[in-house]
């Protein structure tokens, strides 16, 4: 068996998705497998009645009695569901879309789409198998697909489903410890990834847009953004409220089935769709693998999987009621409120509940009578011991008091939300620790000596530099965070514990530089953060009235029509909005923008033409106009069919042509069903990419060698095997120096 052969072998034992073009690492995937299955042994357990475990069959009747008492019970329905709500329900065309025959097409689609290397379910066949042989089986599989769409049913042994075990904490005491992974066949998960495909589909017309999860066109960072920016809102205004964080226990499991036919219902979709959803989620048995058997059969009366592709979507539509309730009381509950009639209350992003509440008695309990009618209708509950409230410009009784009707504990500011802090000062290095932690922890669980130095290259691209990601996308980083996050990275590159100390033989800039100029691609932080940074104002030039842009309008204002709203005295250096607006000016040098109805911008102000303003080339018939904040659309007077300055008085000889110039350099063509779009000029497609704004910030350097320019040994750096060892000759350092020394020679 050839090295890379065995690499790839153990690669997909260990469930490690690092593997490099080139790069064996056998000894390190094997590592990381035999780790991996240690961890999956359960020798000990507490059962439900805390009686210790330590055989196989006393192991598996602890889990079985606890996921019984998880899946079974709760299927009655429930007599506080509310009729006469606002629901936007989906449309007509919509739900006859749904229901329509599926195609070959369709499910082949759906097929292509699951990841590779996955773990099989009870029948023991992975994708890659149904991938390989479509050809072959894909008339037996539509035949299911036909028979699903006519009978509305799914054959028991099609849904039977693992339910794999994955520890939650390094020691685990009792079955709660653990997570449940549902791994189902092959057959019954492309039956649901078709169903999800056509239901997420439908989500963004009827989920409310407090709902962040799951949602096209929605993002976890939307909710980020908008959760710190009204809280500064509330302490720039010196508004008394509350931050309040809801946890869900065991969210998934335990949602009642009659609610979600409920929702459905509500919602407006078909009677068919619904039977098929409801052939999906109560036709289940579960099995639980033990020790890695599967063990017992559990036939369940509540529940949906995690690991099912349609459990998402329905969980988001579910959660909706708490939408629903919150909306139909409006200003019964006084939360965030801003210009444009805001008054955001909540946040959700799947079964995460983040509640605003000012500091007002009949506020905080309809919120609370709310919050136990969703329980009570949906058969879940909150998990209050994991639940905690945040007071903003609230003393400490009135929060322990507000604490203790509740029955949740008090938490202050800075808070986690969503995996990054809350209502803290990102200009501090205490603020980016957490991002710190993640990273050491992450090089604390892998083998340093098992790692070439071309699999720590791609280490350090494909995981470490994608873990601070996250946070650079909303908040900007101090120079010290970066450079200590940077540091961690070296370290990792050059040495080996024990190691205290090891000579860094290639310097971090041109290790940072791109491939075709000598360096490794490693991108720099300061540089990735401002790209991410200014991706959202070109999501606010792009998007059409999302939350979180709706958020940013209330609190912040334009200068002009069309103009990125940057100026606000409702705002401090907490925002993340303030250090986001610190890019417009270069943003805007770098965005064209294609005219068709001329509604959307100030013929002045905006950067429509030259990529500045008007106002700036032209400031003295910019001072005549009495139209200075008139769109683009309005200067056109229709009658002359000509542009109209409309000065403040005639025009001096000297003027004219002034405005002659202007008017000839204008496009006077207009569409008026057409919208004006942007158009980013560093990228070929006019589309913004996060690589297109890196490149651009990378200053040429004299002293790096720019390989692509000189056509010469490029290929070492561009080839297919280029983050590893081979084309490095044996050292990252080699391939520098030794195009260096050959360079010079030309």
């Amino acid at each position: 068996m050839s090295g890379f052969k065995e690499a790839q072998i153990w690669y997909q034992k260990s469930k490690r998705l690092w593997i490099t073009e080139g790069d064996e690492n056998t000894s390190f995937f094997h590592k990381i497998c035999t780790a991996r299955q240690r961890r999956s042994i359960i020798s000990n357990i507490k059962s439900v009645d805390g009686v210790p475990c330590s055989t196989n069959e006393s192991i598996a009747k602890a889990f079985l009695d606890h996921f019984e008492d998880i899946y079974k019970g709760g299927g009655e329905e429930s007599p506080w569901l509310i009729d006469n709500l606002s629901w936007s329900p989906i449309s007509t065309t919509q739900a006859q879309n749904l229901c329509s025959c599926f195609t070959e097409e369709e499910i082949h689609a759906a097929l292509t789409a699951f990841s590779n290397n996955k773990s099989p379910g009870p029948d023991g066949f992975t994708m890659e198998f149904y991938k390989s042989t479509w050809s072959d089986l894909k008339e037996e599989i539509l035949n299911i697909f036909r028979d699903f769409h006519s009978n509305c049913i799914i054959n028991k042994a099609v849904n039977i489903t693992n339910i794999a075990l994955i520890a939650k904490k390094e020691k685990c005491a009792e079955p709660a410890d653990y997570r449940p992974i549902s791994l189902t066949t092959s057959i019954y998960k492309l039956i649901a990834k078709v169903i999800a495909e056509r239901l997420k589909e439908t989500l963004p017309s009827t989920v409310a847009e407090n709902q962040m999860a799951f949602v096209k066109g929605r993002q976890i960072i939307d909710a980020i953004l908008v959760a710190n920016e009204a809280i500064d809102y509330w302490r720039v205004k010196k508004i008394q409220g509350f931050v309040i964080k809801l946890d869900i226990e065991k969210a998934f499991d335990k949602l009642n089935w009659r609610f979600i036919d409920f929702m459905l219902m509500k919602k407006g979709y078909p009677f068919r769709w619904r039977r098929w959803i409801r052939a999906c989620i109560s036709s289940v048995q579960y099995s639980i693998i033990i020790n890695g058997r599967p063990r017992g059969k559990i036939q369940p009366s509540r529940g949906i999987r995690q690991g099912d592709p349609i459990s998402p979507f329905i969980f988001v539509l579910a959660m909706d009621y708490i939408s629903r309730l919150l909306n139909s009381v409006g200003e019964k509950i006084k939360g965030v409120k801003m210009e444009g009639n805001i008054n955001l209350t909540h946040l959700l992003f799947a079964d995460d509940i983040l509640l605003f509440v000012e500091d007002d008695e009949h506020s905080i309990q309809n919120l609370k009578n709310i919050i136990n009618l969703f329980q009570l209708a949906s058969g879940l509950s909150i998990n209050l011991n994991k639940s905690t409230i945040s007071p903003i410009n609230v003393d400490a009784a009135r929060t322990e008091q507000i604490a203790s009707q509740w029955g949740i504990s008090t938490k202050f500011l800075p808070i986690n939300y969503l995996g990054v802090p809350l209502g803290g000062k990102q200009t501090t290095k205490t603020f980016w620790k957490n991002v710190e932690e993640k990273i050491n922890k992450k090089l604390a669980s892998w083998k340093y000596s098992m790692l070439s130095k071309g699999g720590k290259i791609t280490l350090i691209k494909s995981s470490l530099a994608s873990l601070p990601t996250y946070q650079l996308s909303i908040f900007k980083a101090p120079v010290s965070a970066c450079k200590n996050i940077e540091k961690t990275w070296r370290n990792f590159l050059w040495k080996n514990p024990p190691e205290t100390h090891k000579l860094h033989l290639v310097n971090w800039a041109k290790i940072t530089s791109p491939k075709e100029r000598g360096g490794l691609g490693i991108s720099r932080l300061k540089d990735t953060n401002f790209a991410l940074l200014t991706k959202w104002l070109w999501r606010y030039i792009h998007e059409d009235s999302p939350l979180w842009k709706k958020i940013i309008n209330a609190k912040y204002r334009s200068l002009s029509k069309g103009d990125i709203p940057c100026v606000c005295n409702h705002s401090s250096s907490r925002s993340p909005w303030f250090s986001i607006c610190k890019g417009v000016e270069w943003f805007q040098r770098h965005v064209s923008w294609k005219i068709k109805n001329g509604r959307s911008f100030s013929f002045w102000h905006s950067h429509w033409h030259q990529n500045s303003p008007l106002s700036l080339h032209y400031p003295r018939l910019f001072a005549l106009s009495t139209n200075k904040d008139s769109s683009i659309r309005d200067m056109w007077n229709n009658t002359l069919m000509d542009w109209d300055l409309n000065p403040r008085r005639q025009l001096r000889e000297w003027e004219y042509p002034l405005w002659a110039e202007l008017k000839n350099s204008l496009n006077a063509s207009f569409c008026e069903n057409g919208k004006d779009s942007p158009a980013w000029t560093l990228n070929s497609n006019g589309l913004y990419t996060v690589a297109s704004v890196k490149k651009a910030l990378q200053q040429p350097d004299q002293s790096l060698i720019d390989l692509q320019s000189q056509n010469t040994f490029s290929l070492l750096v561009l080839c297919p095997y280029g983050a590893v060892l081979k084309p490095f000759l044996g050292h990252p350092a080699s391939v520098y120096c030794i195009c260096y020394i050959l360079m010079k020679r030309v």
